[in-house]
C-alpha cells in the first residue's frame, strides 16, 4: 500500500484499488468476467486497505458489478451498493 497523503480542503484524492484475492488469482488464472468471490485472504486484504484509508471520507465509490469488486468496495469504503 502507498501511504495516503494529507489533503488540504481544496484537494481531491482519487484512488484506484484492485479487488482482494480470489481462487482464480491464487491459481494464477485470469478471471475476466468470471464472478469469483473473495477468499478469506482477499477479505483480509480489503480490511487492511480499509485500515489504510481510515479517516479518509469517500464521497463516491465505483466498482464493477462482479461480487469480488463489490465486496472489496463495500469493505474499503464502508458503504452498501444501491438497491
Amino acid at each position: 500500500m502507498i501511504p495516503q497523503p494529507t489533503l488540504q480542503p481544496s484537494e481531491i484524492l482519487i484512488s484506484t484499488i484492485r479487488h482482494g484475492l480470489t481462487e482464480l488469482n491464487r491459481s494464477q488464472r485470469t478471471g475476466g468476467r468470471t464472478d469469483a468471490p473473495l477468499l478469506e485472504a482477499g477479505i483480509k486484504q480489503a480490511q487492511e486497505a480499509r485500515a489504510t484509508f481510515d479517516g479518509t471520507p469517500f464521497d463516491v465509490a465505483y466498482s464493477s458489478s462482479l461480487k469480488r469488486a463489490v465486496e472489496t468496495a463495500q469493505i474499503i469504503a464502508g458503504v452498501a451498493p444501491p438497491q
